[in-house]
């Protein structure tokens, strides 16, 4: 008889050790008011509902255990974005595994991206191009002006050889070199988050897509840039060394307009803390961690047309450091894409 209630102790021990037990996944949207919604998630109620219908298509049936609703996934992955939480510190807050909250963030990224071209584009219309034509001459008094671009360096983890060495910025940190074109209100006309931290700004835009645009269709008015960028048809840098009082003048009224895109950098990071510097580097791989700043551009423009306070208490980048443009030789395969 004791024999037998050992036996029976030993199974009821393996079934108290095999019951499953479900944390309770509580949604913020149920208990967080608006200014509170913003302070964590960066959202409003309603424009988090929005972005869980973009993400819709990431609601997967299972027969494993409880699937976990797209709303919880948006929400972590917003989390992630606004606050600069790495991974193990979101677990805590939303009781999901760490494997989990890998794969989530990375799936809401990409969906995000995906629906890009719907938020991030080029003035298409007449209208369109002269509002932000007007809009920039308030700025500097220069006129006709569609854009002004800038690249930005945000870190990311060393990744593993042989292409290692291409990530070392200027800053002498791994990171990507991402080329960000704004129009006068700060909301991103064109983004390009693929490119290894040593990629001079010229590379980028030597090679990008709207480049190519410009060729095949010279556009309607010009792009302001730093001095890193050449003389171009579409494309206005400061002069290098101003020679007389006209080119100096020239100078500080382009410094004076082109710093709205360092302010549109400067905000997008504040915003956005995980490709913030003081959020530490993106603990991804170099095709990730683009997908990721891709998501938070999308969302940027998002909060752009929202019109939602931006707190200006951000450090602005300015980078026009005149350094010899270098080209790098890039290996296939070697940059992720957005």
């Amino acid at each position: 008889m004791a024999e037998v209630q050992f036996i029976l102790q030993i199974v009821q021990n393996h079934n108290l050790r095999k019951e499953r037990v479900f944390l309770n996944k509580s949604n913020p949207l149920e208990a967080l008011d608006d200014a509170q919604l913003i302070a964590d998630y960066r959202f409003p109620r309603a424009s988090i509902l929005q972005i869980i219908e973009m993400c819709a298509p990431l609601a997967r049936p299972t027969t494993r255990n409880q699937a976990l609703p797209v709303s919880l996934q948006v929400m972590a992955a917003l989390r992630f974005y606004a606050k600069g939480v790495f991974q193990r510190d979101l677990m805590g807050i939303t009781g999901i595994s760490q494997s989990q909250l890998s794969r989530m963030i990375m799936d809401v990224s990409r969906r995000i991206v995906s629906q890009a071209h719907a938020h991030i584009r080029m003035p298409a219309t007449q209208d369109e191009i002269m509002y932000i034509k007007q809009g920039f001459y308030a700025l500097g008094g220069f006129p006709n002006f569609i854009g002004a671009i800038d690249g930005t360096l945000i870190n990311i983890q060393s990744p593993s050889r042989p292409t290692e060495p291409l990530y070392i910025g200027r800053k002498r940190e791994h990171c990507i070199n991402v080329q960000v074109v704004c129009d006068h209100n700060q909301k991103f006309l064109d983004v390009v988050a693929r490119y290894p931290g040593s990629t001079h700004d010229a590379f980028i835009w030597r090679h990008c897509e709207l480049k190519n645009r410009f060729l095949a269709n010279p556009p309607n008015g010009y792009l302001i840039g730093d001095s890193g960028y050449g003389v171009e048809p579409w494309l206005v840098p400061c002069f290098v060394n101003p020679q007389n009082a006209s080119q100096q003048a020239f100078n500080v009224a382009h410094k004076r307009t082109r710093r709205i895109v360092e302010n549109a950098i400067g905000m997008w990071k504040n915003i956005f803390r995980r490709i913030h510097k003081t959020g530490g580097a993106l603990i991804y791989k170099p095709n990730r961690a683009c997908q990721i700043i891709g998501a938070t551009a999308v969302l940027h423009n998002m909060r752009r047309d929202l019109n939602l306070p931006e707190d200006l208490n951000f450090e602005v980048e300015d980078e026009d450091l005149n350094e010899p443009i270098v080209l790098p030789k890039l290996p296939k395969n070697s940059v992720g894409n957005c």
